[in-house]
């Protein structure tokens, strides 16, 4: 594929606020609330493999966007690995990479007392970006640009799984190049992403094939990895404030990695 999709940081910086964490609740009852969202998700399922959505049994099911849906287009209702709780009235599943081409994310709300399917998403145009990714990989790639272009798409396109392997192996590093942005005491973006770019940061981060590093309120340090146009993924430094909640039209997914650091993912 000959066109590149380009990193719009213009776009990617404009993110969600954090929100006030969601209330904690019993062990019994958030695990009686999970099992009543994960039947929601397998009668989501079992519902779109009849095509019958738009039977009375599948408008019950559904709420807000997701109302219209013939069946999920971006593949919900199969096995989710993960279900995070946003508040008592919301909730957001994964279904993993493998089973759907990308990670994707179904969410759930609380509507007259009963959890429906309220929307998905996952991050878009991934196929461009995979087939981008493909197209790379035919070609030598004779330059340092292109070596680091190529390690930036790759780690694009990975899972979620994969990245929380990735920040296993590479959390120092993340780490010590956070602190050496903060200590300089700049509010600018360092972009790393681009031909000709040269700089400690930069050299830094695109040793590891990450897009750029920079502020965003209320006092997170964000790494960016990459995506399209407003569509983002990169880790999330959280400064001991509460993180993002996750939600259809900001952070779509929120996933905690420990020591304040966030997978994150925007749409």
């Amino acid at each position: 594929m000959k066109c590149a999709p380009l990193l719009s940081l213009a776009l990617l910086l404009g993110l969600a606020a954090a929100a006030p964490p969601a209330p904690a609740a019993s062990s019994s009852a958030a695990a009686s609330v999970e099992a009543e969202q994960r039947a929601v998700l397998a009668e989501l399922e079992r519902l779109s493999a009849a095509s019958k959505l738009q039977s009375e049994e599948g408008k019950a099911l559904l709420t807000g966007e997701a109302s219209d849906w013939i069946s999920p287009d971006l593949g919900g209702g199969l096995a989710s690995d993960k279900l995070i709780q946003i508040s008592p009235e919301r909730a957001v599943a994964r279904v993993p990479a493998g089973k759907v081409p990308q990670d994707t994310y179904t969410y759930l709300q609380k509507v007259d007392g009963r959890w429906k399917v309220s929307a998905e998403r996952t991050l878009a145009l991934s196929y461009l970006l995979r087939e981008y990714k493909e197209d790379l990989e035919s070609k030598p790639a004779a330059t340092a640009d292109q070596q680091a272009l190529l390690r930036n798409v790759r780690l694009t396109v990975a899972s979620d799984a994969e990245l929380a392997a990735w920040f296993a192996r590479h959390g120092a590093e993340l780490e010590a190049i956070k602190n050496d942005y903060v200590a300089a005491g700049s509010s600018d973006w360092v972009i790393a992403k681009g031909e000709g770019k040269a700089g400690p940061l930069v050299d830094r981060l695109r040793a590891l094939g990450l897009a750029g590093i920079g502020r965003s309120e209320p006092g997170f340090v964000q790494v960016v990895i990459g995506g399209v146009l407003d569509n983002a993924v990169g880790f999330l430094f959280d400064g001991g404030k509460p993180p993002p909640r996750p939600s259809p039209d900001d952070y779509i997914w929120i996933e905690p990695l420990g020591g304040g650091w966030h997978l994150f993912r925007t749409s």
